[in-house]
């Protein structure tokens, strides 16, 4: 059975006192606005001024709101130019990578390109590789190869890559550094070949093989098999 709990002592009781209710200020300015003629308001707040509060914010310039507002970039995916829009200039912006150097719209592929659908339609012939190289677009340097081919045509693209690199170097070595999607691609080839060797599984056509064998590409094949008699 539980006690009832004792009262609490006369100093620790909360002392709930009723609020009070200042009135004077509010009567006070209540008064005055009463008071004040209708000349001293019109002088208070001009009448040119509408009372649209948004024409107000139109009219209204605000310096450190231009400078804050990141600027609309409006780029295509394949096109050769974009807008940079802003508020305090609109300019035209182009690229300087033209159509030789892979920023090709799809509208604008030759014909004997677009007729490249598989392996089949690759040309095996250093002569044919030629004809068809000035209407092949070769991609970016950078890597940033975006362009809307199949694998055959991409693989017909940086063939032709590849070529020139070896007109300008003298060599098949791509440095990573010089243009690292066409390294890679290279580096793949060799290893794809080495499987297509030892009869495992490789994408590697025999049209694939012949295109690369026209322009007398370095498959390093004495170097790996150097290393694996070595291991």
């Amino acid at each position: 059975r539980l006690r009832p709990r004792a009262p609490l002592p006369g100093h620790l009781r909360p002392r709930l006192r009723p609020p009070s209710y200042n009135l004077a200020p509010s009567l006070l300015l209540t008064v005055a606005f009463l008071l004040l003629p209708s000349a001293a308001a019109k002088a208070t707040f001009p009448s040119q001024f509408p009372p649209d509060s948004s024409s107000l914010a139109r009219r209204a310039t605000f310096a450190f709101l231009s400078s804050s507002v990141s600027p609309t970039i409006t780029r295509t995916r394949l096109g050769a130019s974009w807008t940079v829009r802003s508020d305090e200039e609109v300019r035209e912006a182009t690229d300087d990578r033209d159509e030789a150097n892979g920023r090709v719209p799809p509208s604008s592929l030759s014909s004997a390109f677009c007729e490249i659908q598989t392996d089949e339609d690759l040309p095996t012939t250093r002569e044919d590789l030629e004809a068809l190289s000035p209407h092949v677009p070769i991609g970016y340097s950078n890597g940033d190869d975006r362009l809307p081919l199949n694998p055959s045509q991409r693989f017909l693209s940086r063939t032709v890559r590849l070529l020139r690199h070896k007109e300008k170097t003298g060599s098949f070595d791509v440095p990573y550094k010089a243009d690292r999607t066409l390294a890679n691609w290279v580096k793949t080839q060799r290893y794809e070949d080495a499987r297509l060797s030892c009869g495992a599984k490789s994408w590697m056509t025999p049209r694939r093989r012949a295109l690369l064998d026209a322009i007398n590409f370095d498959w390093k094949r004495e170097d790996r098999e150097a290393r694996d008699g070595a291991g």
